[in-house]
């Protein structure tokens, strides 16, 4: 694979790796998405509350995301059928 010696080295890298414009945009994109995600997180219970519910509710929310978090982590690699 021959590259270019006239292009910029990030252009030349980018050619090198096989990235294109969309695709970079795609990984900018679940990377914002994810922080958002994690950030957001954080308040879910003190929302709960806000709305009304209890203790319960945010220990149930809290539980279930372990949960979920522990058989994605499981599942996945092992079985294909979870």
């Amino acid at each position: 694979m021959s590259t270019d010696p006239a292009l910029p080295l990030p252009r030349r890298i980018l050619h090198f790796l096989g990235l294109q414009r969309s695709t970079l945009a795609v990984l900018g994109m679940v990377v914002l998405v994810g922080m958002g995600e994690r950030m957001a997180e954080r308040f879910l219970p003190v929302y709960l509350l806000a709305l009304g519910g209890g203790a319960m509710s945010i220990g149930l929310m809290s539980g279930l995301d372990n949960l979920l978090s522990a058989l994605y982590s499981f599942c996945l690699p092992v079985f294909r059928w979870c």
